[in-house]
């Protein structure tokens, strides 16, 4: 058996029994090597409730990231449409009058939808980056970025090694991120009918997210080293067993389907898809309310039914294991300052 002890100057907090399965003993492995080589843990926001509408934001700061927004589409559009740099025919897909700020005041479903709707444009334009072969061969591709909706922005081949300064593809994919970090900004905030219900009907799950600071910032945590994908065997490992309270987090190009649900998201989409990633991050149940029984109740499958989409437990993520000992730790209160200062070790 292994176990992930969490402990303050080796006093212990709590323990983690690991699940014995091929995948988690590759989870273990990598997160070895991070917690030992280059990161330290960190406690994401100790009561985290599955959905957003726990954290608000003044009008002030709304336009803040409103402004922010129309900058950055401004910013995309003149990458791709200056002379000689690019071929363009359409600009970025919403133009800045279609992003007044009294839209995203309302905070309500109408809000949600159109923040959907902006972060399927940054999944895509993302998806544009990493389907190319671009670190298998010594060309070096145009990319197109395209789907459903109106826009197909070509960016030219450029070959890095000749390049000196940022290329535009490295500019467009900068500002991309931009788009995805600025709609997280704003949708932790937003009241969906299925958020409210949550809200007033004891639907809240409570989770003690840990995460890793990565040095050197976001563009760290991206490489191959510590961002790791699953392989279709590794996926097997996914269940919906109600044995576990220890589940792998969420790192994702896109949304779970449990994200999907309460953002009023079309579970069709490309981008609404089962874990297939992995940095070492992990979700510990706290409340009665599991993803598991969330997923499996009504409401859920009733979603699922009504876009004609069949039910598979890989919705409900990957198990790492289970909560041994210290449970009255996570349980009590004040867990945000009580965990403000931990770290992690690993005992076979």
């Amino acid at each position: 058996m292994s176990y992930l002890i969490f402990h303050n100057d080796n006093i212990n907090l709590f323990t983690i029994q690991l699940r014995e399965d091929p995948f988690v003993k590759k989870f273990k492995k990598h997160l070895q090597w991070i917690v030992h080589d280059t990161v330290t843990p960190f406690s994401n926001y100790a009561y985290t409730v599955g959905l957003p509408g726990r954290k608000t934001k003044s009008k002030d700061e709304i336009k803040e990231q409103v402004d922010n927004l129309h900058t950055t589409i401004l910013n995309i559009n003149d990458v791709l449409a200056r002379e000689g740099l690019a071929r363009i025919h359409t600009d970025f897909p919403l133009s800045v009058d279609d992003l007044d700020h009294s839209k995203f005041y309302k905070n309500n479903l109408s809000t949600q939808l159109l923040l959907n709707e902006l972060h399927r444009y940054f999944t895509t334009a993302n998806r544009s980056f990493t389907d190319r072969s671009i670190k298998k061969q010594r060309t070096y591709k145009s990319i197109i970025w395209s789907d459903k909706f109106r826009s197909n922005f070509i960016l030219p081949n450029e070959d890095p090694r000749k390049v000196a300064s940022r290329t535009r593809q490295e500019q467009f994919n900068k500002l991309i991120q931009d788009i995805n970090q600025i709609v997280h900004n704003l949708d932790c905030q937003t009241i969906t009918p299925k958020v409210l219900d949550a809200l007033e009907n004891n639907k809240i799950r409570e989770t003690l997210t840990v995460g890793f600071s990565m040095h050197g910032g976001w563009d760290i945590s991206l490489q191959s080293n510590t961002f790791k994908f699953m392989t279709d065997k590794d996926l097997l490992s996914a269940t919906d067993s109600d044995e576990y309270d220890v589940w792998m987090g969420v790192d994702l190009l896109g949304k779970d389907y449990l994200t999907a649900y309460y953002n009023h998201d079309d579970p069709n989409e490309w981008d609404i898809r089962p874990l297939n990633c992995y940095t070492g991050k992990m979700d510990i149940t706290l409340g009665d309310n599991t993803i598991q029984s969330l997923i499996k109740g009504i409401d859920f499958q009733n979603w699922l039914k009504d876009h004609n989409v069949e039910y598979e437990p890989a919705m409900c993520g990957v198990p790492l294991g289970k909560v041994v000992e210290g449970r009255d730790f996570l349980d009590g209160n004040d867990l945000d300052n009580r965990m403000n200062n931990f770290k992690i070790k690993i005992e076979e």
